[in-house]
């Protein structure tokens, strides 16, 4: 049975989201998109060789789209999704993310939306300060 190209060109994407959405979900911090690029040879043996940066992009819009990935504004990096909306704490000194679901934060962002007649899709809020082991050195 022969393959048509579409069905190939679906097959590699599928390929390449997979090696995307597993650096992003192995890495200990929130990764950039030439990160993962960089990180992409040693996990892509399907295809034999780094993805090249906009292969990196076209996979984190289909991985960010599919609520599989979230972006993080703040920093330009990327994160594993949660189902829940979270507020995402984020470390100035080591880059480490802590999402944290608050659901009366949702609430009253919800509640802000209605009263001035904004319909929300998504609550994303991102916070940047110290984690408790950078604010323990810093006090050292």
């Amino acid at each position: 049975m022969k393959v048509n190209t579409s069905e190939r060109k679906r097959r590699r994407a599928e390929v390449l989201d997979q090696i995307v959405e597993t650096i992003i979900n192995e890495a200990p911090v929130p990764i950039g998109a030439y990160t993962i690029s960089e990180h992409s040879a040693r996990h892509s043996e399907n295809i034999g060789q780094k993805l090249a940066p906009t292969q990196v992009y076209r996979s984190i819009t289909r991985l960010v789209e599919a609520g599989r990935i979230t972006h993080l504004v703040s920093c330009n990096a990327y994160a594993p999704a949660r189902n829940d909306p979270a507020i995402h704490l984020l470390c100035a000194e080591c880059n480490q993310h802590q999402p944290v679901a608050d659901d009366q934060v949702a609430m009253m962002l919800r509640r802000m939306c209605a009263r001035s007649g904004f319909t929300d899709r998504e609550i994303h809020v991102e916070l940047t300060g110290l984690c408790p082991d950078c604010c323990a050195r810093q006090d050292a």
